[in-house]
């Protein structure tokens, strides 16, 4: 019998489980795995939230969105047409997968509560910070109206044009209306609720193939990203990561992800451009995958330099929205300090960018410092 007062759960020892043991043995006492809450003593590795809403720390799943960040970075300094064709396959499906690997079914308004304060406050308030410069000073390289920029930053974050300095801050609001639909839709059955997304996913894929109007709220890529969710839930139920040990699986993946991507071409979550749509969604999964098996592979480096490795990376996933939001910031001013370098010639040119891309790096890595540091700092970025 499960103790329910004060005294039964103060003498009561912690007990350690794994994730999916914590997540079935919620299962088996609750169809709603929040009212695991009322079970302080059960600890999931070895915190608790402030809540009492068990939480835990996968030190893969940090790498994993660490190497994510890192790309996304790289990308973003403009390397042409190969690099942004390989990252673009896969890479933003990444942040969704593992959101959707970390589900844990909880009610619809702590989901909007917590995603509001965690994406949507930082984003309205780093795209004040931005309208603010774009409108003031000669940073943005596509010059907006304010007009525009609220129309952009309010009803159509996938305007790329008008989105004022950080175009990449889509991904928020997009990752909030992705949750929340994705919680709603927990009420059914993981198969009906795999039928609903995909005809969801269709649906949108069609609309984004015969039309050019990019429709408000994120609507088309927030379709895409549901079935990226799913497919994260389904791995985890699944159990497939027990493959990633295997490196040739992981090599053979990579190698056939990158082959598949070059041939479906230059791709946008954030314009739901698929070009040949199966194609996408499968570069999606792959290159996830494979660069989940490289996280594993860094975490079980047992050498101090790759201690070093490990805890920098787990670091970066776990700050992970610092970089978000600043990093486009920090390149563009970068960008018009060395416009005359940038356009002497190509060795020049790849310098520079290597140059911008770690100097950026670092910028964002000394704000994460300061987060660790002032509680303040964490709020305003939406950490807890």
């Amino acid at each position: 019998m499960w103790p329910n007062s004060a005294s039964a759960v103060a003498i009561q020892p912690p007990i350690m489980v794994d994730r999916d043991n914590y997540n079935l043995l919620c299962k088996a006492m609750s169809d709603d795995r929040y009212e695991v809450d009322r079970m302080p003593w059960l600890q999931p590795y070895s915190q608790i939230t402030l809540g009492g809403i068990m939480e835990e720390r996968n030190r893969e799943i940090d790498i994993l969105k660490a190497i994510g960040i890192i790309l996304m970075v790289f990308n973003h300094v403009g390397w042409g047409i190969y690099v942004h064709t390989y990252i673009q396959s896969f890479h933003m499906p990444l942040f969704f997968i593992v959101s959707g690997y970390l589900y844990i079914k909880r009610p619809l308004k702590d989901v909007i509560l917590k995603r509001a304060k965690t994406l949507l406050l930082p984003y309205f308030l780093f795209m004040l910070i931005y309208l603010i410069c774009a409108l003031t000073t000669s940073l943005p390289v596509e010059k907006t109206t304010f007009g525009s920029a609220i129309k952009a930053i309010l009803l159509y974050p996938t305007d790329n044009k008008n989105m004022p300095i950080s175009p990449a801050l889509w991904f928020l609001p997009c990752m909030f209306f992705t949750s929340v639909i994705y919680t709603a839709l927990g009420r059914l059955n993981l198969v009906n609720k795999a039928v609903a997304i995909i005809a969801v996913v269709i649906t949108g894929a069609v609309y984004s193939g015969v039309s050019d109007y990019m429709l408000p709220f994120c609507i088309e890529p927030t379709a895409a990203a549901l079935f990226f969710l799913l497919i994260g839930e389904l791995i985890r139920e699944k159990k497939t990561t027990k493959y990633l040990s295997n490196s040739y699986f992981v090599v053979g993946l990579l190698i056939f992800e990158a082959v598949l991507a070059f041939m479906n071409k230059s791709v946008d979550l954030r314009s739901a451009r698929f070009h040949v749509v199966p194609l996408y969604f499968l570069n999606g999964i792959m290159g996830t995958i494979a660069y989940w098996g490289i996280a594993g592979w860094i975490l079980k480096t047992n050498s101090r330099i790759g201690g070093v490795i490990q805890k920098e990376l787990m670091t970066l996933g776990k700050y992970s929205v610092v970089f978000l939001l600043t990093h486009q910031f920090f390149m563009l001013i970068m960008k018009k300090c060395f416009a005359d370098i940038l356009e002497k010639g190509a060795y020049y040119e790849a310098g520079t960018k290597a140059f911008i891309f770690i100097i950026t790096m670092l910028l964002c890595r000394l704000i994460v410092k300061d987060c660790k540091d002032s509680n303040n700092i964490r709020g305003f970025f939406g950490l807890s």
